[in-house]
């Protein structure tokens, strides 16, 4: 793997070295396969690399008639990959996202932004969205295509709120507000995001960022690694294709007190009308799908509302509710609910799944009666349960190391190496038991307190509900206690949402 500097431009020259790590031999080569895998995991598409597909983009490349210089990567997608450049006219930092050709023209994250910052009443809803600093189209190889430079922002709730990392109990909270209330203002507008997930849910970073040196952004995300990217035909890969993919950096990775306590949803490329929803399934992961959206492709500001109840969850637990590991069939999300939430309604109960577990339905072409009726066990892992067993930092002693201007916490198993515990509903249920001592004994971590858990519970049990209609909107959740009470240091009352 190559590393270049912030000035480079040419071609790796070390091809050799990238050769022994592509078993070459043992490729698949089917019909549509023109390029050689990456030895980096997280790439883009590279079959995308086409007329009508995606830019072919190096380091050192300059756009909008010089304006924008690539530095590094920032991420990727389906529609588009995402770099770090530098404004020549402002010496900052911006993130300049590059849609592919076939996306471009109608690509939804644009007309979005401009109509949430067209319509907002102050800049506090628009901090819980991408700044969108300019605009310009691109004519290439491949294209026309639309390009967007927006505010560099932090790492995503997936990433900061998993196995390694945790989020302070207060942060998770106040990200979940944060999230709410951006929702809520996208709902007021008619708008429904259509792709909520925790990757979808970035922290902020400190504006010090944007102002940094080529040398700072690389002391923070590594210096660009490169792979050359080889044609199975041995052809030359210009001019629809770059001579090199670039490794995605972790962002997650930059000195913890650059990332700010503030929250922002970005992509919006899925998002639709409230009055004009999708007639098939949503793009979203199925973890984050609710029932509805699932078995009748029903999607709705409801359905929105499920996924964001999912995504608090993950702000405070660390993993998804909703999750088997290793798999994103349907199927398996509706076990996991059935698990934790209780038995489907009736006219769900006996949907066919295909192989892939997704529910045959009467309107489709083959007959319900090619997949198979799955069993699943009703509140094996309740929703209390799964909430009791959310661990807490340890009490801090004069020799933990603690960061306070850290908006995470890093759990035993991070710095000594040990398997981390399986985060399921299987813990001892301290709702039935509470002479037990807060203290887990495997991790030797504390356990979420008795009032929080209180107050989580009484928040999602709301929204996790199979019956959309009963759900509440995003604006009557910001009046949770969740969200207005120090509940830290009292016990909830149980108090509850107002419907009408």
């Amino acid at each position: 793997m190559n590393s270049l500097s912030e000035s480079e431009r040419e071609r790796p020259a070390d091809e050799e070295s990238q050769e022994v790590l592509r078993d070459e031999d043992s490729l698949d080569e089917g019909p549509d396969v023109k390029f050689y895998p990456s030895c980096f995991e997280e790439v883009e598409d590279l079959e995308r690399y086409e007329p009508d597909g995606f830019h072919p983009v190096h380091l050192g490349d300059l756009y909008n008639s010089g304006q924008y210089r690539i530095i590094h990567k920032l991420g990727l997608g389906g529609f588009s990959t995402v770099w770090l450049a530098r404004d020549n006219h402002s010496d900052s930092i911006v993130a300049l996202k590059i849609v592919a050709a076939d996306s471009s023209n109608d690509y939804k994250d644009l007309k979005t932004l401009q109509e949430l910052a067209g319509n907002s009443s102050g800049p506090i809803i628009l901090d819980h969205f991408p700044s969108l600093l300019n605009h310009f189209w691109l004519d290439g190889p491949n294209g026309r295509h639309l390009c967007l430079v927006l505010s560099v922002l932090g790492s995503s709730i997936s990433r900061m709120s998993g196995t390694d990392r945790k989020l302070h109990p207060e942060v998770s909270r106040r990200a979940a507000l944060q999230t709410t209330r951006g929702l809520s203002y996208m709902h007021t507008q008619g708008t429904c995001h259509g792709d909520l997930t925790g990757a979808n849910i970035l922290f902020g970073l400190s504006s010090k960022f944007a102002y940094f040196s080529g040398e700072e952004v690389y002391d923070q995300l590594g210096k660009p690694e490169t792979d050359v990217l080889k044609r199975i035909s041995g052809e030359h890969t210009a001019p629809s294709a770059p001579s090199y993919v670039v490794k995605t950096p972790d962002i997650s990775n930059i000195d913890p007190t650059m990332m700010e306590d503030k929250i922002c949803i970005i992509d919006f490329d899925q998002s639709f009308h409230i009055l004009d929803p999708p007639t098939t399934m949503l793009g979203t992961p199925s973890k984050y799908l609710a029932p509805e959206a699932i078995f009748e492709l029903h999607a709705s500001s409801s359905s929105e509302v499920w996924a964001l109840g999912c995504a608090t969850f993950r702000m405070r637990a660390g993993y998804d509710l909703f999750e088997v590991w290793g798999t994103g069939s349907p199927s398996d999300s509706i076990g996991e609910m059935i698990n934790t939430i209780g038995e489907l309604p009736e006219k769900w109960r006996h949907t066919r799944y295909d192989d892939d577990g997704v529910p045959i339905r009467k309107t489709d072409s083959q007959s319900e009666q090619n997949g198979v009726e799955l069993s699943f066990f009703p509140k094996e892992r309740s929703l209390m349960k799964r909430i009791m067993s959310i661990s807490d930092e340890a009490k801090p002693s004069p020799t933990t190391d603690l960061q306070r201007d850290k908006i995470f916490w890093n759990p035993p198993w991070f710095h000594d190496g040990s398997s981390p515990p399986i985060e399921e509903g299987d813990s001892l249920d301290r709702e039935e038991n509470e002479e037990k001592d807060d203290e887990d004994d495997y991790t030797g971590l504390l356990k979420i307190s008795l009032e929080e858990a209180t107050s989580l519970h009484d928040l999602l049990s709301r929204i996790l509900v199979y019956d959309p209609m009963q759900r509440p909107s995003a604006e009557e959740i910001l009046q949770h206690p969740r969200f207005t009470t120090a509940f830290y240091s009292r016990r909830i009352d149980g108090s509850h949402l107002d419907r009408d």
